[in-house]
Parts: C-alpha cells; sequence; structure tokens
C-alpha cells in the first residue's frame, strides 16, 4: 500500500493525496471560523483547497515519533537469548495481526475519532454557544428545563426524545447534535458553508455506520478524511486535534479499542463497526493463541527429545565407562594369566629337571649292579 503522507498550514491536517486541481478549487469552499491554535481569525467564505494547496509535512513527524518510543521496549524484550526465538515467533504474529488493522480497519476507527473525538466536542460546544447567544431560554446547563425548552424549538425521533428531554447534551450522539442544529425553529445555524458542513459529517456518519464491516477502502478514506477535517475546521478543529487522532490511530489495537470505546459510546451504530473489528481482531487472537499453544507443545515435544537425547548420552557414557572397567579387568586377568603360565612352566621345568636326576640316579645303580653280578660270575669260573 503506498504510504500517505500528511501536510500542516495554519495548524491543519490533511492528506496529501487529496490536493484538489484547479478546477475543483472553483467548486467548493467552506468557511473557516473559531479562534485556531495561534488565534488567527480566518476570513468567511475561504475555500477549502487554499489549504490543500499550502500545507506542509506535520503528521509523518508524529508518527516516526511513535515509532521511535516503542524501539527501546522492543530491544529490551529481544535481549534475552533464551527467548529470542520465542518473542520473534510472537513478533510475527503480532505484526500479521497490525497488517490487518494497519489499512481499512485503522481507516475506519480513524474517522470514527475524527467525528467523536473532535467532532462531537466542537458541536457541542457550538451548540451550547448558539442557544445561549440567542437568549430566548435560559443558558444551556445540561438539565431538564434545558430539555424541556428545546422540545419546543425542535421535533426529534422517537428514539431520540428520552436523551433530548433529559437535556443532558453529553449523553447525545453527533447525530442528534446535528439533528438539532439543522432541524430547530427557528434554524441554530442558517449560514450556508456551516449547514454544507454539518450535512457532510452527517453523511460520512450515516456512510461509515452502514459499512457493517468496520472498514474503509484507503481511496474511499482519502476523500472522507479530507471532507471530515474540513467540516470540522468550520467549527473550530484545529491541527492539534486531527494530530491526536492520528497518533491515536497508531496505537496499538487494545489503546486505541478503549479510545474509541470512550469516545463513542453513546452511539451504537458506530460502535457495530467497531464490534465487527474487535470480533475479526479476536479471530486472529485466537488463530495466535492456536498457533502458539502449537508452538509450546512442539517446544515441549522438543523439549522431551532433547531430554531424551540426554539421557541416551548419559547411558551411553555409563556404558562406555563400564566397557573401560572390563577392559581393564580383562587386561588384568590377562596378565594374572600370564604370570600364572610362567610360573607352571617353571614348576614344570624344575620337577622335569628332578626327576631327570632321579632316572640318571637309577641307571647308575642298574648299571653297577650289572657290572657286580659280571664281576661275581668271572670269579666263579
Amino acid at each position: 500500500m503506498k504510504q500517505r503522507n500528511y501536510f500542516i498550514n495554519k495548524n491543519h491536517f490533511f492528506p496529501e493525496d487529496n490536493k484538489q486541481s484547479p478546477d475543483e478549487k472553483s467548486k467548493s469552499s467552506v468557511r473557516v471560523s473559531g479562534e485556531i491554535d495561534q488565534h488567527q481569525s480566518l476570513q468567511d467564505g475561504l475555500q477549502r483547497n487554499q489549504y490543500l494547496s499550502q500545507n506542509e509535512p506535520g503528521i509523518e513527524q508524529g508518527r516516526s515519533d511513535l515509532q521511535q518510543g516503542q524501539q527501546p521496549m522492543e530491544q529490551f524484550q529481544r535481549a534475552d537469548p533464551q527467548n529470542e526465538q520465542e518473542q520473534l515467533m510472537k513478533e510475527q504474529h503480532q505484526s500479521q495481526i497490525q497488517q490487518h488493522l494497519d489499512v481499512e480497519e485503522r481507516n475506519y476507527m480513524c474517522i470514527t475519532l475524527l467525528l467523536y473525538r473532535v467532532g462531537l466536542v466542537k458541536l457541542r460546544q457550538f451548540f451550547i454557544n448558539e442557544w445561549n447567544s440567542l437568549g430566548d431560554f435560559a443558558p444551556w446547563t445540561d438539565c431538564p428545563q434545558n430539555g424541556a425548552d428545546l422540545l419546543r424549538k425542535f421535533k426529534p425521533l422517537s428514539y431520540e426524545i428520552p436523551k433530548v428531554r433529559s437535556g443532558d447534551s453529553r449523553t447525545w450522539d453527533i447525530s442528534i447534535l446535528i439533528r438539532v442544529l439543522l432541524s430547530s425553529w427557528p434554524p441554530l445555524v442558517s449560514e450556508s458553508d456551516l449547514v454544507n458542513s454539518l450535512k457532510c459529517l452527517r453523511e460520512i456518519r450515516n456512510q461509515i455506520c452502514h459499512t457493517g464491516s468496520g472498514r474503509i477502502e484507503s481511496s474511499e478514506f482519502t476523500i472522507m478524511y479530507d471532507d471530515v477535517c474540513s467540516a470540522l475546521m468550520a467549527f473550530g478543529a484545529s491541527s492539534k486535534d486531527f494530530r491526536e487522532v492520528v497518533e491515536a490511530v497508531q496505537q496499538p489495537w487494545k489503546d486505541l479499542s478503549a479510545i474509541v470505546k470512550h469516545f463513542a459510546s453513546q452511539d451504537e451504530d458506530i460502535l457495530g463497526g467497531f464490534y465487527k473489528v474487535n470480533e475479526k481482531l479476536d479471530q486472529l487472537h485466537k488463530k495466535v493463541d492456536r498457533v502458539e499453544k502449537s508452538q509450546q507443545e512442539l517446544q515441549k515435544t522438543v523439549e522431551e527429545i532433547k531430554q531424551s537425547q540426554s539421557d541416551q548420552l548419559q547411558q551411553k557414557e555409563a556404558i562406555l565407562q563400564e566397557q573401560s572397567g572390563l577392559r581393564e579387568d580383562i587386561e588384568e586377568l590377562r596378565k594374572d594369566q600370564q604370570k600364572g603360565q610362567e610360573k607352571l612352566l617353571i614348576e614344570i621345568k624344575k620337577r622335569r629337571h628332578k626327576l631327570t636326576k632321579s632316572i640318571s640316579s637309577n641307571e647308575d645303580v642298574e648299571l653297577y649292579s650289572k657290572n657286580l653280578k659280571e664281576n661275581l660270575t668271572s670269579c666263579k669260573g
């Protein structure tokens, strides 16, 4: 996906992709009112595209700072060599999840936060200021009397009646605020530029509510982002407001989820898309859990194999030691046997020598006896 750059002028953010041609400049204009960050008063009817043609890079720096802030933690997590491979696998799975949420789903969250983190606050304050400036009724203090007074000027839809009657504008969603501003009589907003901006916000709010998937394609998002920012500037939104939204959208899903639920808590239609994204994320996390469980089982098997190999190695070493001992015993027995054989040979030689001497003695006796007999015989003759 092509990386989108943002640029800033007079403290307002717009996507660079949304620069309009000179022909388009003549077709649209938005009145910018209110005091912005440097308290510069802008002329009524200033065309929206005058901002688009003069803006400078801004949001990318915030995203870069955010990424740099995450690097030390990532380095710390990878510092342990024993968990390096496991951590790398987890980071890969988390990266896959973030990739799923970094495009169309985060586009949805960005527009939602623009409407509810910025738009709801600005429109509510604008409504209170306009109400108090008319002076027809008591100042607006979010009390039931305010609700009763408003019902004399405005006819809400049936499901809007309880919230309008309460007079507590803090419980209103952006659709109620827009209807109050557009449909009260006499009208609270009469300038055509402001009316067009409110209608633009209403149309985009309804559009994202009806997506049903919690996703906005990138090509559609660039147009929405431009239109929402332009409309919100007419009610005093500033670059700081837009920057906070962009930075929030870059947060990890857990943090972003809490932010969206907080600011859009009054609009069930908006939350429907959020729940859709949340459901998808849960499915992804379940897949990750299954993969991690498989990895743990595989790791356990590997450890068992390693242990088995270690045991076999120890057994082999024990056998080798026993074999070495047997060799020593055999060698000792061989030496003892050799010594015994040598002793036996010596003893045999000794006995043979004795026997030979004994035999020699017997032969001498016999020879002497024979000679004696012969001598006796000769004497008798």
